[in-house]
């Protein structure tokens, strides 16, 4: 199995970015899998410091905000961007590594996630509206230039036979799409074994940074953070103990560890950063 070589001075960087630098170069001396490992980070590096790249992204989606704001007025819905953590950029490395996955499949480093909620609490409208505007956000993305990236066919998906199946909201048949089905996972027409519910995509700029779009319903979003989908356990399971370091060690303005070992996190070091947030909900 490949584990992180963490070494201990890639925690005593100034920043994150001085971090990634740090480590990065250490790991340019490895074997092939470290040289790949050190071109991912070096992509996540260029992505987190691309200030235009991610002004671009936040003008778009309230771009898109304003459009859905107008053009849907009973449309109820949140728009929540993050950056994906160091750490757990780490964590995804090592387990595509370690399965032998080529790296392209990191499209995540930023994830813009829609809640869908109103629609007088019909949950089928509800989901009618995540397709439409799951289809609409590609149409806008394809329009400007960038590209749906392929995604793999789901697999593991719960069968209707399952008590859990019961219950979930299924759809008769997906509404992504055809043209654009290649692209989304649709776990929402095919949930995931776990009971997990969402539209998912990853769109390829033409400077080649992706980025990730998730579009579900409130009850899928509640589903998926406190019942048996919650991500923290999927996390838990699949990336194991890739990662390990001591908290005491980190030395970077804007992270801390409190006497309770409750960590305050703003530079996304730990925890994902926050980098777009707007709600519509009357």
């Amino acid at each position: 199995m490949i584990t992180s070589k963490l070494p201990g001075f890639i925690y005593q960087g100034r920043d994150i970015p001085e971090v990634i630098r740090l480590y990065e170069k250490s790991l340019r001396n490895g074997n092939f899998d470290d040289i790949a490992h050190a071109n991912a980070l070096r992509l996540y590096h260029d992505l987190i410091t691309d200030h235009q790249f991610i002004g671009s992204l936040q003008r778009a989606f309230t771009d898109i905000y304003c459009t859905l704001e107008r053009e849907k007025p009973n449309l109820n819905f949140s728009i929540e961007g993050r950056r994906k953590s160091l750490i757990s950029t780490e964590q995804k490395i090592c387990m595509l590594l370690n399965d032998n996955k080529s790296l392209d499949w990191f499209r995540d480093a930023f994830a813009f996630r829609f809640v869908i909620f109103g629609m007088n609490n019909d949950p089928y409208q509800q989901i009618d509206s995540c397709y439409e505007v799951m289809n609409r956000i590609i149409y806008y993305y394809v329009s400007n230039g960038c590209t749906l990236c392929e995604e793999p066919v789901p697999s593991l998906a719960l069968t209707p036979s399952c008590d859990l199946y019961n219950r979930l909201v299924v759809p008769d048949k997906s509404k992504v799409e055809e043209k654009f089905r290649y692209g989304v996972k649709d776990y929402i027409f095919n949930p995931k074994a776990n009971g997990y519910q969402s539209l998912h995509c990853a769109l390829r700029t033409q400077a080649g940074y992706c980025f990730e779009v998730q579009i579900r319903s409130l009850a899928m979003h509640v589903f998926a953070t406190n019942d048996i989908a919650a991500h923290h356990s999927y996390k838990k399971t699949r990336y194991s103990d890739f990662i390990q370091f001591d908290r005491n060690l980190v030395n970077i303005p804007g992270y801390a560890v409190d006497y309770d070992n409750t960590v305050f996190d703003f530079v996304g070091l730990e925890k994902p950063l926050s980098i777009f947030n707007l709600s519509k909900t009357f």
